[in-house]
């Protein structure tokens, strides 16, 4: 039996959930291969159900890592599970309600006559492009049409850079995928890009967002050294330097409170976003955030697999493309004998079409 792939943008994830749905029971179940337990269900309302506690996840990832620290360096951590949920949008800032006001309070500063010749400015974090602030949580609730020059350091680029660019060998992943059913994976994940470089291409896929869909502005910055606590003051300093020579007025959005203490102490007003409450993960809404939650889980993970059928899906790949990380698109795999192979392999070839037709229209 041979198996059918399809090479498809994160969006397609919700005709594949649909039509599993149409042709199975309950829930749909993605489990990673490392994992005991599953990592998320989700009902046919599309809303998280039965998702993976610290607790348990932590038990099993210590089973998978088996104290070898290649294995533990391979292996995606509880942060990265979390990040995903809330990059995803599906899942706010605690403080999500205040940076709204806090955001509408600067926009309205923005329009003051004192800043006709002094423009506001919003500086971002390195942290701001991993949690997927702009595409993933603010434009779709403001739209991206804003007032706001979006200043982003050279510093946040090179750090992000300094991590791109890692492969995994065969025989390191091994290490982490040590039973005989895990020969499939090796196939597919090694000599490919690690963990960290994995984590840093979702957040350059947000840096590419905000240059393409903003006003954005670069502001030089000293090159990153490895001290990422020092490097964050140098960013923030960076920061104030360049708004005097421009006569801008910055605000700094982070996610970390040092970086909002290196802020403060740099002259920058600043927000701290502040970590969801995970007891928020069961029962929220995944009804626009699915395909983003799916995608980025299994390049952080390297697979998923979504039950009833056995249908893989896979983040990383042997053949990958950096164009295919910039679409964001995932492969999806199944058996031929899959009762949705046929329909969902329609729901691809027009789905495509219009896409081409689209971009045919707006090129």
């Amino acid at each position: 039996m041979t198996d059918k792939t399809f090479t498809v943008q994160k969006q397609f994830l919700v005709a594949l959930a649909n039509r599993v749905f149409k042709h199975g029971r309950g829930l749909l179940t993605f489990r990673s291969p490392l994992i005991e337990k599953p990592l998320l269900k989700v009902d046919r309302e599309f809303k998280a159900r039965e998702v993976i506690d610290h607790d348990a996840f932590a038990s099993s990832r210590k089973v998978a890592v088996h104290g070898d620290s290649a294995a533990n360096e391979e292996m995606p951590s509880w942060k990265d599970f979390t990040l995903a949920l809330q990059a995803s949008g599906a899942i706010k800032p605690r403080n999500w309600e205040a940076f709204l006001e806090w955001l509408s309070d600067v926009e309205k500063d923005s329009k003051s006559p004192e800043h006709v010749t002094n423009p506001v400015a919003i500086a971002i974090d390195t942290n701001v492009a991993y949690n997927r602030l702009f595409s993933r949580h603010l434009d779709p609730a403001w739209g991206p049409a804003r007032d706001f020059t979006i200043l982003y350091s050279q510093g946040v680029i090179g750090e992000i850079d300094h991590h791109i660019g890692e492969k995994v060998g065969r025989e390191e992943l091994r290490r982490l995928y040590l039973a005989p059913r895990h020969e499939p994976y090796l196939d597919q994940l090694a000599n490919r890009n690690s963990l960290e470089t994995r984590r840093a291409k979702l957040a350059q896929n947000e840096i590419d967002y905000i240059k393409k869909e903003h006003r954005a502005v670069p502001t030089p910055c000293g090159a990153y050294q490895g001290d990422k606590e020092a490097f964050d003051a140098e960013i923030a300093r960076s920061y104030a330097s360049s708004v005097r020579d421009r006569t801008l007025s910055a605000y700094m959005v982070t996610f970390d409170q040092n970086m909002g203490d290196h802020a403060k102490n740099a002259g920058l007003p600043r927000f701290i976003l502040e970590p969801p409450d995970e007891k928020l993960f069961s029962g929220a809404s995944l009804e626009l955030a699915l395909p983003a939650l799916i995608h980025d889980m299994a390049v952080l993970f390297g697979v998923l697999v979504m039950e009833p059928f056995d249908i893989h899906i896979w983040g990383e790949w042997a053949g990958k493309t950096s164009a295919d990380y910039e679409a964001e698109r995932v492969r999806i795999e199944m058996k031929d004998d899959t009762p949705i192979v046929d329909v969902f392999e329609r729901d691809v070839r027009l789905g495509q079409a219009l896409l081409t037709q689209e971009a045919t229209w707006t090129g």
